[in-house]
């Protein structure tokens, strides 16, 4: 099992998400990234299987940048954590296939049980 999280230093709530991946997660199965280039390196690598990917996108400009990516991300389950839940936000999210999307500290809350679940 491995899973992938992009978490923006930007982020406000970037240290509640790692203390609730913490609880889901084994710290030798969570590999974390803090840029969208160190990210799309990792994705590149083949030696590497992921199962599932979490991505926090704090601004609308991160997202975008996790679009501009989007290719890699193909085949993988994406969790994602939006900045905002305005229409285009949103419309911008389905470019990425996510699995689940979600908004605000109830989702963060909820990711332990989602990853858990896409899992099994």
């Amino acid at each position: 099992m491995s899973v992938l999280a992009f978490i923006s230093p930007q982020a406000t709530d970037s240290e509640q998400i790692l203390t609730t991946l913490a609880e889901a997660i084994p710290a030798r199965h969570l590999d974390t990234f803090h840029t969208t280039k160190l990210l799309a390196q990792r994705l590149q690598d083949p030696h590497e299987q992921e199962d599932a990917a979490l991505l926090l996108a704090p601004t609308c400009e991160e997202l975008k940048e996790l679009v501009e990516i989007r290719e890699q991300f193909r085949g993988l389950p994406v969790i994602l954590v939006l900045p905002d839940q305005t229409e285009d936000t949103v419309a911008q999210s389905h470019a990425l296939w996510p699995r689940v999307v979600g908004y605000g500290a109830n989702f963060i809350a909820e990711i332990p049980t989602i990853i858990s679940r896409m899992l099994k």
